[in-house]
């Protein structure tokens, strides 16, 4: 390829811009992971609305979401909160709107 033999001993190359430390690579990689900074958004935007919300409104949230193992049904839920089943359906869909809002998804 070349007309003269070449030269050039550099075959160790030069230094990595990368970092070398482990754990600092992982710790720069979740950083700027795009998929984390979006899930961390939706958890914040969930804890603004979740506590800007009537006392009924976070008892559902708890119930449907936040209970583990999850017994309730959306009927035992309604019976909890003393509401009808639409009425906990319609709780439930203004949460999510509001969340959607906060999001920039409406």
């Amino acid at each position: 390829m070349f007309c003269k033999e070449n030269d050039d001993e550099n075959i160790g190359g030069g230094r990595s811009s990368i970092t070398s430390a482990p754990t600092e690579r992982i710790a720069t990689r979740l950083a700027t992971h795009k998929m984390l900074l979006r899930l961390e958004e939706i958890a914040n935007a969930i804890e603004k609305v979740y506590t800007g919300l009537p006392e009924d409104y976070q008892k559902l949230v708890r119930l449907k979401y936040w209970t583990r193992p999850q017994t309730l049904t959306w009927d035992g839920i309604a019976m909890e909160l003393h509401v009808s089943r639409r009425t906990a359906f319609k709780m439930r869909d203004e949460i999510v709107y509001t969340i959607a809002e906060v999001l920039g998804w409406r």
